[in-house]
């Protein structure tokens, strides 16, 4: 006998995995959309469990959280059908749960930095969607960019004014960085006092430059080289773009030193990925911005680049708005279990697919039907393992045990699914036929016939 574990025996589990790629099948021959979405389920939730790993693991994780999210939130927007976008979700859900089932669920301080990196990416998204919005506005990324250069006035006060906001972004990146970045503790007291002196040197250079400025606007009334001097800095837009990017770059420093500094000062161990998990999500989620924009307008247009990033910001919100119910219902001693939210969503999977009129009414209800099926398995056989693994331990069971209850339900299956058929058949053929109450009639014995045979087999 081994410890209680949280995961399913191998035998039990392969047996679950299995049943609901047979069930994801089914639902994607009348609903492709949910095998796109169960591959992103699985994807994002292996990603998941590597976040325990090594900071270099986390960085590529973290990105590929961002990518797959906007890819999944994409391909979903591009489908445009309703029914199509529900079970593009129930595949997430059921990739997730397959994942789940197959490698246990991720170790505690996976899902810490799991949701971190959700946070910092719907932040990062949210924060992107104004800039989208700006471009649209604009009407493209030149006009954008253009605006954007030219935000100050081309006066005086104007260039004045932008060099200032760059010292001062400059010397807040300067002083934001933590100092366990730079140096180690025992040098701590130099490092402060480097810091200083650069913070110092961006004050002077700064003041000296605005000064210069000033003296060239008082002189354009005494020779006519300080006027051209100064219609040219007041007019230059390769000033104007060195103020921007410092101005641009040293805000972004300084945000990001002031969420490491927080973090690190509230971190209980030693080795914290804040960096690394800052670093990952913002080439998974600035990237592709860039990307989109660079493309220009034939490819992605700014209001779809707009949509795109504003949806993935609420997607994510929700998620981390449930996550933590779903943390607690799916444990392997919760109230529900992961098989159990597995096979609620193959059921809910069926009950889309049902509603759709894209295929023959026929072939829709054998789609459910092998679904249903499969959730029926799921459910009864996870259960049988969850309750080993919580009383005997997941790697301490003998096989025989499990491959008879495995064989048993699948039986049950097998026997299940062409009675359904038949039935389904022989409702469609008599469709035509029957009046509404010898409709009901019909349902109300083949449910109990249902049900008398449930009795007996118990």
């Amino acid at each position: 006998m081994t410890p209680p574990s949280e995961r399913l025996p191998t035998e039990t589990a392969g047996a679950v995995a299995l049943a609901a790629v047979v069930g994801t099948v089914a639902l994607s021959l009348v609903e492709p959309t949910t095998a796109v979405g169960t591959l992103a389920g699985g994807v994002l939730a292996a990603t998941l469990l590597g976040f325990g790993r090594s900071h270099r693991h986390v960085v590529v994780r973290s990105a590929l959280v961002a990518v797959v999210v906007l890819g999944t939130v994409a391909t979903a927007g591009a489908v445009g059908d309703p029914i199509a976008i529900g079970t593009m979700a129930v595949g997430v859900v059921i990739g997730i749960g397959l994942c789940g089932a197959l490698a246990g669920p991720p170790e505690p301080s996976a899902r810490r930095r799991a949701g971190l990196a959700a946070f910092v990416t719907g932040a990062l998204t949210a924060g992107l969607v104004p800039v989208a919005l700006g471009v649209e506005l604009a009407g493209g990324v030149g006009t954008a960019l253009s605006s954007a250069l030219w935000v100050a006035e081309p006066t005086v006060t104007g260039l004045v004014s932008s060099i200032l906001l760059a010292g001062l972004a400059a010397a807040l990146a300067v002083i934001a960085v933590p100092p366990a970045m730079c140096t180690v503790p025992q040098r701590r007291e130099r490092y402060v006092t480097v810091r200083r002196s650069f913070v110092a040197s961006i004050a002077i250079a700064t003041a000296v430059t605005v000064a210069a400025v000033l003296v060239v606007a008082m002189l354009t009334a005494l020779t006519p080289l300080a006027s051209l001097l100064l219609e040219v800095l007041v007019g230059s837009s390769l000033v104007r773009a060195l103020c921007l990017l410092v101005t641009v770059v040293g805000a972004g420093v300084a945000c990001l030193g002031f969420v490491v500094r927080r973090a690190w000062s509230q971190a209980s161990a030693r080795s914290d990925a804040t960096v690394a998990i800052l670093a990952g999500t913002g080439v998974g989620t600035v990237t592709p911005f860039l990307v989109a924009l660079a493309v220009g307008e034939t490819v992605v247009t700014a209001t779809e680049l707009t949509a795109l990033y504003g949806v993935t910001a609420l997607v994510l919100g929700a998620t981390l708005i449930v996550a933590p119910w779903y943390g607690e219902v799916v444990r392997a001693d919760g109230p529900v279990g992961p098989t159990a939210l597995l096979a609620g969503s193959l059921v809910l999977g069926a009950v889309v697919v049902a509603a759709t009129a894209e295929a023959t009414a026929f072939l829709v209800g054998v789609a459910a039907l092998l679904a249903l099926t499969a959730a029926c398995f799921v459910y009864d056989v996870g259960r049988y393992g969850r309750t080993i693994a919580l009383e005997i331990g997941s790697t301490g069971v003998d096989r025989r045990p499990q491959l008879v209850r495995i064989a048993w339900s699948g039986a049950l299956g097998v026997v299940a699914v062409p009675v359904g058929v038949a039935g389904l058949w022989i409702a469609t053929v008599l469709a035509p036929t029957l009046s509404v109450p010898a409709t009901i009639g019909v349902f109300a014995g083949l449910a109990a016939v249902g049900v008398g045979a449930w009795v007996l087999w118990r």
